[in-house]
């Protein structure tokens, strides 16, 4: 099982809600998505970011799938005018 971690920031706190909220109806839509989670930090802390996605694939060859699916190209495609900073870690 590969998991796949995000991290974003932002500099408009409304677009931490709406990111969640795109992430989570992702879910169920991309087939090689097998579970899907965000969390929002609580604190605030200069090294902070301000969501966490986590996602899992069975493999890479799942992860790559999801990445390149429309679903996920539309989030990103929004994403990328609003996003600050953005930290990924995949792992098995």
């Amino acid at each position: 099982m590969l998991r796949h971690l995000v991290m974003f920031k932002f500099d408009e706190p409304s677009d931490v809600a709406e990111c969640d909220v795109r992430l989570n109806a992702m879910f169920g839509r991309i087939p090689t998505c097998l579970s899907l989670e965000t969390a929002k930090n609580v604190r605030e802390h200069p090294f902070a970011y301000d969501l966490l996605l986590i996602t899992t694939h069975e493999d890479l060859a799942g992860l790559m799938a999801y990445q390149d699916h429309p679903v996920h190209l539309e989030f990103v495609d929004w994403l990328n005018p609003r996003v600050a900073g953005r930290v990924v870690l995949d792992h098995y």
